[in-house]
């Protein structure tokens, strides 16, 4: 990354060692200073933000408004569409700005796009997946998403202490880089030496790629760096050191776990094995139990067995000398137990599986609340 003494987000000095309250304050000062700096030169003002928080501020207000009105599956479409959005604005767009950027910037902002996609297409694809293998398809994209950024990262820890990849070529430390980062045990701050070199006629100041918790180079130091051929002012140095990459290749394959569960738990979501215990039965973005033509031969108990599926209207019930009859779209009244008669209502759509070979029924189900996804020919009877 090429040295920039204005970048906000380090503190560049000759100290080879910082505490976190030091750095906390030297980069508010900091901050202050170059705002002061940008109301005093307008010219030198970079691009605002306030346009891509609005749209942050406006996803997030939507996710509300949505979940408040009854429609959880927009909330969550919505919900993945920020990290979308928040991943393009993440990945720098220009040459210029990769340069001044980390490599693991530009890796996030990738990562964040495929996590929001893998929570809002499974939603989007609800009514063909049906919600619980959509619900378990969006937990498997956030498994492999969330551990292929750490993984991703954990390699490029790796590979940002190996001093085996790029082209060698000599700096000179003149200074050090100090932040702040934040983990789940807490805050600390990581530092990287700055090197002056020439390359290809060129001379650099950079921030090596490298930061940890203590710089391994001296001040006048000249030490034999890697260098990124196809962005010059990325350069790579840790000192020879046994088993400093251990704990990152454990974080590497621990977080390779979670890519592969993830995946896995995807095909399975993806083929149906996973759901409501019924085969093929969920339910859809309307909330309808889903069937499909396992669900049913499941519930036949065999694949051999013939059967028809047909959409029928209850076009009248009634009851005459105690005697209860029902009579479906066109067909006659037919005559029928209390008890079932009870059940249907004169209007409502009925899913109707018999056995084609003895016309035995198989099942009734009320479109109202269920919904027939599979790939045998069904026969609309109702009524206009």
């Amino acid at each position: 990354m090429r040295y920039d003494p204005d970048d906000r987000q380090f503190i560049f000095n000759t100290e080879k060692h910082m505490d976190m309250s030091g750095v906390s304050t030297l980069l508010s000062e900091k901050k202050q200073r170059l705002r002061e700096e940008q109301r005093n030169h307008p010219e030198k003002k970079g691009t605002p933000i306030w346009a891509s928080v609005l749209v942050v501020i406006g996803f997030i207000v939507g996710v509300a408004v949505a979940a408040q009105s009854g429609h959880p599956s927009a909330a969550i479409c919505m919900f993945g569409g920020m990290f979308v959005f928040m991943g393009f604005v993440m990945i720098p767009k220009t040459r210029a700005s990769r340069e001044r950027s980390f490599a693991a910037h530009i890796v996030i902002g990738v990562m964040a796009i495929l996590l929001g996609l893998s929570v809002s297409v499974p939603i989007l694809l609800t009514d063909k997946l049906g919600s619980d293998r959509a619900f378990a398809m969006l937990g498997a994209g956030m498994f492999a998403s969330g551990g292929l950024l750490f993984l991703v990262y954990s390699l490029f820890r790796i590979y940002s202490t190996s001093n085996r990849n790029g082209i060698p070529v000599e700096g000179r430390c003149i200074g050090y880089a100090h932040m702040i980062v934040n983990q789940r045990n807490g805050p600390h701050v990581e530092s990287s030496e700055v090197f002056e070199y020439d390359y290809a006629g060129e001379h650099y100041e950079s921030v090596n790629e490298a930061f940890r918790s203590e710089p391994d180079a001296e001040i006048g130091e000249t030490v034999t760096m890697r260098l990124n051929p196809r962005i010059p002012s990325e350069v790579f140095y840790s000192a020879p050191r046994k088993g400093r990459n251990t704990g990152n290749f454990v974080m590497a394959a621990f977080f390779a776990l979670f890519v592969v569960f993830g995946t896995v738990l995807g095909v399975l979501a993806l083929n149906g094995r996973i759901g409501t215990g019924v085969p093929g039965q969920n339910t859809n973005a309307d909330g309808k139990y889903v069937f499909t033509d396992e669900a049913i031969e499941e519930k036949i108990g065999d694949h051999e067995t013939p059967w028809e599926i047909s959409l029928i209207n209850v076009a009248e019930k009634y009851e005459e000398d105690g005697v209860y009859y029902l009579r479906f779209s066109s067909d006659i009244p037919q005559s029928t137990d209390k008890d079932k008669w009870d059940q249907f209502e004169v209007n409502d759509a009925y899913y109707i599986v018999r056995n084609t070979a003895t016309g035995k029924l198989i099942a009734v189900l009320n479109e109202k609340e269920w919904d027939y996804q599979g790939s045998h020919p069904l026969s609309d009877l109702r009524e206009p």
